[in-house]
């Protein structure tokens, strides 16, 4: 987990705490204060207490064919890493339907001055998001002569 000072990674821990330990599960927390080489060390010594499964949440990750195993089973939380391990799974909310739905009321509203704030669209979360917001924005005749507008740069830190 990146910082558990952050609500919505508290709410989460606390959340599966809650459910595993009515089943008698024990959940040990790893931070990473979201550092990739820090993830890696968290990864490598939590598969080395043998776990059932490992959940992480808002991975930064990109080589990953040397870190897991096909051994343990994997939930990703909020970002899709690349080649994912054979027995994991993705969860989040969905971030396409947002962006589509808040253009979709940008449109309706006939809002002409946009700004669309977020973090790095080399993370799944972000890059869904705004590419279905700017789908819509595109799709939507009257504003097809100022889509040009609606691209931020690539790096939106």
């Amino acid at each position: 987990m990146p910082k558990i000072e952050l609500e919505r990674y508290q709410d989460l821990y606390i959340g599966l705490e809650r459910v595993l330990r009515t089943k008698e599960y024990q959940l040990q927390l790893f931070c990473t204060d979201n550092m990739v080489y820090q993830e890696e060390i968290v990864i490598q010594k939590a598969l080395s207490m043998n776990p059932l499964v490992v959940v992480i949440v808002s991975s930064k990750l990109r080589n990953t064919d040397k870190l897991f195993s096909d051994q343990t089973r994997f939930i990703f939380v909020e970002r899709k890493v690349k080649e994912m391990p054979s027995k994991s799974r993705f969860v989040s909310f969905d971030y396409s339907k947002a962006g589509y739905e808040i253009a979709r009321r940008c449109i309706l509203e006939n809002k002409k001055n946009i700004a669309i704030l977020c973090e790095n669209t080399n993370y799944s979360n972000n890059k869904e998001f705004i590419k279905k917001a700017l789908e819509e924005f595109e799709n939507e005749s009257r504003w097809k002569e100022d889509a040009s507008s609606f691209y931020c740069t690539r790096k939106c830190n």
